[in-house]
């Protein structure tokens, strides 16, 4: 957050020399930092590693909260380079943990990413499966920024009926709301092709 990887990676050098000899939880709490460390750092290898043993021994230790947090970073760096496959079975897992440790917010967030990525594959199946698993959301989420994400792909799904209408009317108030202007760019962009 600091913008000080340098720093960063300093500490985490420490916090790794000693935790082989500290209890699971203090382990897997430092080897899921140290994916996030290195994810936002650059060192995707190193990041993968981390996170996959963070992954593993907080679910040991049944801490499915840090669990998740690992996940997230193996999805993301799967969404980056190892493609919707890859994603979808660590998003399986992410949901999963989020489940167990009743974070409706982490299996929101795993939802809303297995929607975009199955509308991506074409899989009608999948999205049909996952609208039912959206509705089953108490009320209070539908405010959800997490929902925001399903913008595109719903609007895509539209798109296949050929309801280019309903495409268009489902993604153009999203113009406006983009954190910045590349992003806007590319949803201005969709919104044209609709």
């Amino acid at each position: 957050i600091a913008h000080r990887p340098d720093d960063a990676r300093a500490t985490l050098e420490r916090a790794l020399a000693c935790c082989e000899r500290a209890d699971l939880a203090t382990r897997a709490h430092v080897y899921t930092r140290a994916s996030y460390v290195e994810l936002y750092g650059g060192d995707h290898d190193r990041a993968r590693r981390y996170a996959t043993i963070g992954a593993s021994i907080a679910e040991q230790a049944n801490l499915y909260v840090v669990a998740t947090g690992a996940y997230s970073v193996l999805y993301n760096l799967a969404y980056d380079a190892g493609g919707p496959s890859e994603c979808l079975v660590h998003l399986e897992r992410l949901s999963d943990c989020a489940v167990r440790s009743g974070n409706l917010d982490f299996h929101l967030y795993a939802i809303v990413a297995a929607y975009e990525l199955h509308v991506e594959r074409g899989d009608v199946a999948a999205v049909e499966r996952l609208e039912n698993d959206l509705r089953a959301f108490d009320v209070h989420y539908g405010a959800s920024t997490t929902l925001e994400g399903l913008v595109p792909s719903r609007a895509l799904f539209a798109a296949w009926a050929g309801l280019f209408d309903a495409a268009y009317e489902i993604l153009a108030p999203s113009a406006a709301q983009q954190s910045d202007p590349e992003r806007a760019a590319l949803r201005w962009v969709e919104i044209a092709l609709y």
